[in-house]
């Protein structure tokens, strides 16, 4: 892959995952930061699901205000030098169950913890 190649938009990242390790799956997917980044971030959200095995750990997150987050001063700040901290968070997918969502930084991220059905 060259370095102008768009990482966000390409092919599932392990299409081979199956044959590759004889498994049906990885025992969990954790990415931090940069979600906000990907041209499609649902996308990216189904690839982590799609490659974790059946009650597997899917856990994500990133920079965004949370609701109770009352630094409105900060807030203009950090979203001048980040718009990333405006950006909604991606939905949950379906294939998700027992799914946590946490407050992280005191309220400049958040991280969501989930298992595969």
């Amino acid at each position: 892959m060259s370095d102008s190649d768009d990482t966000a938009s390409s092919a599932p990242i392990a299409p081979k995952l199956k044959r590759a390790n004889g498994l049906s799956g990885f025992d969990a997917v954790f990415h931090f930061g940069g979600v906000n980044l990907f041209n499609d971030p649902d996308r990216a959200l189904r690839e982590f699901v799609r490659v974790v095995k059946k009650e597997g750990i899917v856990s994500w997150g990133d920079e965004g205000f949370s609701k109770s987050y009352k630094g409105e001063v900060r807030k203009r700040i950090l979203a001048k030098l980040n718009p990333g901290f405006l950006k909604p968070v991606p939905g949950i997918p379906e294939t998700l169950h027992a799914q946590r969502v946490h407050e992280v930084y005191g309220g400049l991220g958040y991280l969501i913890v989930a298992r595969k059905n």
